[in-house]
């Protein structure tokens, strides 16, 4: 049997249906999520016309401090700051993870993390410089690195620094300081890098 023109024509859009079918937003969207093609890779962002792929959120609960340049290498506990009795909970032995700031992550807020101005703990920390690092490890195996931005001193009653813990992800360690710790060093470090 010759082939006419009507059978061409027909063979030639078939290819072209089929692919169409395979690619389009609701074939997709009809897939349950397991199998659809978009579940297995990374979202897309758009800005000003150009693809980017979205940050993936990475976030850990702190586990040890390491600080190089004060030659600190120690575990992190728990820490309960109590804002009506202005009072807090503070190891001996360990730096303390302020719970009520957010935990480890690459995307927003920052974690504190304080301890006392003796040699075993933080008292070192008073000599850190802008561009320091300080590499804070988590229970998950990641490590968040950091780098000092700025220092202040507060008064022990001043603690407007939880108020300041959201945007850009970051650090901020806190120590007591002065001859009679009648003040709290509170230095602020930005995220560098999460591995």
């Amino acid at each position: 049997m010759p082939i006419t023109r009507k059978y061409v024509l027909r063979l030639s859009l078939l290819p072209m249906f089929v692919v169409g079918a395979l690619v389009t937003p609701s074939a997709v969207a009809n897939q349950p999520e397991s199998q659809a093609m978009t579940s297995e890779r990374p979202k897309l962002a758009q800005v000003d016309g150009a693809a980017l792929v979205q940050k993936v959120k990475v976030t850990g609960q702190a586990q040890r401090i390491v600080i190089p340049t004060a030659n600190i290498d120690l575990p992190i506990v728990e820490g309960i700051y109590d804002a009506g009795k202005q009072d807090w909970t503070v190891s001996k032995t360990a730096a303390n993870y302020a719970t009520i700031t957010p935990a480890l992550n690459n995307i927003e807020g920052k974690t504190v993390i304080y301890g006392h101005a003796t040699q075993q703990v933080f008292g070192r920390i008073k000599g850190l410089k802008q561009g320091d690092e300080v590499t804070v490890h988590a229970t998950n195996g990641r490590a968040f690195k950091y780098t000092v931005t700025e220092e202040r001193n507060v008064v022990p009653t001043d603690v407007s620094v939880f108020s300041q813990l959201s945007g850009e992800p970051g650090l901020v360690l806190i120590t007591c300081d002065g001859a009679w710790s009648e003040q709290r060093k509170i230095i602020f470090l930005r995220l560098a890098s999460t591995n």
